[in-house]
């Protein structure tokens, strides 16, 4: 692990009292309790198999999860940015790491024991509550995801997914704009259908595209092509 610029020590504190709505002294003991770590681009920061003790808390830049099969196929499950969390399979006392999590850009990220983790959240319902939130929305996601990989064409997939990343902002634009490739292996399709789905998308009028960003112009227009 290299860092590509240096951090303060004294920003985790600030950065995790906003992340888990916490007082600055319950900030303090989780950076205490925390390792700081960075993880430059493209390293695998969990391995799948890998021992599952530990807990991530990404303080900046993004990772993301991918399931791998044995047959070498890929499946994008997650994508973590700063404020979520990531390994809370230790927190349930799983062995094995499930999932592949991999830097997308430079990530930093505080990492403690699970066991260090569970002591706070059951001494702070600040902290519990934070991760139980993310946990809850989390599943949510993969239920929402499970329903439309199973009631969806692949072409609805790509549409309720540009949707919902696009409403993750105020203004309906998702910057920088989706990567093809990346965006096929969150719904489970090729990117050829990606492009394509896209391309049509841009000459009806519904979004707009350039290096910049995508935007969503005609959200309900939108929203009536997913089914």
């Amino acid at each position: 692990m290299t860092p590509a610029q240096p951090y303060p020590e004294a920003e985790m504190p600030a950065l995790l009292a906003g992340f888990f709505a916490c007082a600055q002294d319950v900030a303090l003991q989780i950076a205490a309790a925390s390792r700081d770590a960075r993880f430059p681009a493209r390293t695998i920061i969990v391995s799948l198999g890998a021992r599952c003790d530990h807990v991530h808390v990404v303080l900046s830049g993004r990772a993301r999860a991918r399931a791998i099969s044995l047959e070498g196929r890929q499946a994008m499950l997650e994508e973590y940015g700063p404020g979520d969390i990531f390994g809370e399979g230790a927190l349930l006392a799983m062995t094995e790491q499930e999932l592949e999590i991999v830097a997308l850009d430079m990530v930093r990220a505080a990492v403690l024991l699970a066991h260090v983790m569970l002591g706070l959240m059951s001494t702070h319902a600040s902290v519990a509550m934070a991760v139980s939130r993310q946990m809850i929305a989390r599943l949510s996601a993969q239920n929402h995801r499970l329903a439309g990989s199973s009631t969806l064409s692949a072409t609805g997939r790509v549409h309720a997914e540009i949707l919902r990343m696009a409403r993750e902002s105020d203004d309906l634009t998702i910057a920088p704009p989706p990567v093809l490739s990346q965006l096929a292996l969150r719904v489970q399709s090729t990117r050829e259908t990606v492009s394509r789905t896209i391309a049509a998308l841009q000459r009806r009028g519904i979004i707009t595209r350039d290096e910049q960003a995508l935007r969503v112009v005609a959200e309900h227009r939108l929203e009536e092509l997913i089914y």
